[in-house]
């Protein structure tokens, strides 16, 4: 036999083992790949230094209340979750970020009625590193505005659209959001301190809150106010913009992925106790912190009333469990919200 023949076979008999191997690959059931959990989204302030808490919005639990697809297939709802989420400081120009998370990993098989499902963190969780929460005297004598943050939360029940018209779709949401938002907040001005005379404020009683207050030129009501007018004005003006963004593209579709709901969760970084006062201030320590006590209550109550149960929450940071209900397009799921400060980890020691 010639080197040429012996070559030949030799390469048929290589062919052959590599086919078989092929097939037998293929019949065969995949080996399982161990599931690695991805990184929750994060949005983080423009420019912003490492400074501050990390908190976190997480939709960690949906529950089925009535789903969709019983009516039309013999089959369950399969249900994803996007979170546009968006952050901006009153009074602070180029402040406001808008941050998208879309994991297209979708909760399969949902169903029957009344039953719960985990939803992974890249899907649910959005996380806000560097919140710094700011006080009475922070707005009065610093000009330190709180910041505003949240999701605007949306719901889908997956049929047909393909992953990059979502994706575009996200975008543009995304793009309104940021826009809206920050012709909103940014031009805010809670307080302006420029006249503030401390000096003035050792002439004054300690036990006369309401003198106090004047000499300092602050109003507890109109901070209250402000901060309603911003839920209101994110529930009234931002909400359609973006409402209207999803119908116009839904009804280009045909048999289109089902918008189930989207709702607003939106918090707003102010605390009740009060830091550290100036030198001046500290003889009136008693009555600053009962009137920042009650300014907080009161701006926790207005957020509360100023965003319906139908459009979402808005109310004072702070750690809390909450649920929100998504109903439409012939399905009601309740989502399971936390709101939580993460504690920083720990340095790593090398020895």
């Amino acid at each position: 036999m010639t080197s040429r023949s012996l070559y030949r076979r030799a390469l048929g008999v290589a062919t052959g083992i590599a086919l078989a191997g092929t097939l037998l690959t293929q019949g065969a059931s995949p080996a399982p790949v161990a599931a690695q959990a991805a990184e929750p989204p994060t949005c983080g302030a423009p420019g912003g230094e490492a400074a501050g808490t990390t908190w976190a919005v997480d939709a960690d639990n949906l529950r089925v209340d009535d789903p969709q697809e019983t009516r039309r297939r013999r089959r369950w709802d399969e249900v994803y979750i996007a979170n546009v989420s968006f952050r901006s400081t009153p009074g602070v120009a180029g402040s406001t970020e808008v941050c998208l998370a879309n994991s297209r990993y979708k909760l399969s098989s949902v169903g029957p009625a009344v039953e719960n499902h985990a939803i992974r963190d890249e899907m649910g969780r959005v996380e806000f590193p560097d919140v710094t929460m700011r006080d009475l005297v922070d707005i009065v004598v610093e000009d330190a505005n709180p910041e505003i943050f949240g999701t605007f939360t949306l719901v889908f029940e997956q049929d047909n659209t393909p992953s990059s018209a979502i994706n575009g779709l996200l975008r543009d949401i995304r793009d309104t959001a940021r826009r809206e938002i920050a012709a909103l907040v940014e031009p805010m001005d809670l307080f302006d301190s420029t006249n503030l005379d401390l000096a003035a404020l050792a002439e004054l009683d300690p036990e006369n809150t309401e003198e106090l207050l004047e000499q300092v030129g602050f109003d507890p009501s109109q901070l209250a106010a402000d901060m309603e007018r911003t839920a209101e004005r994110v529930e009234d003006r931002v909400m359609p913009r973006l409402g209207e963004r999803l119908r116009i593209f839904f009804r280009s579709r045909f048999n289109p992925d089902d918008l189930i709901g989207f709702k607003v969760n939106l918090f707003v970084a102010l605390t009740p106790e009060l830091g550290e006062l100036p030198p001046l201030l500290q003889p009136f320590a008693e009555q600053l912190a009962t009137v920042s006590e009650n300014v907080a209550a009161t701006i926790d109550t207005e957020l509360a009333e100023a965003v319906g149960p139908g459009d979402g929450i808005a109310r004072l940071l702070a750690e809390r469990s909450y649920p929100l209900e998504f109903r439409g397009s012939d399905a009601t799921y309740t989502l399971d919200y936390r709101v939580e400060a993460l504690e920083p980890e720990p340095p790593v020691v090398l020895f």
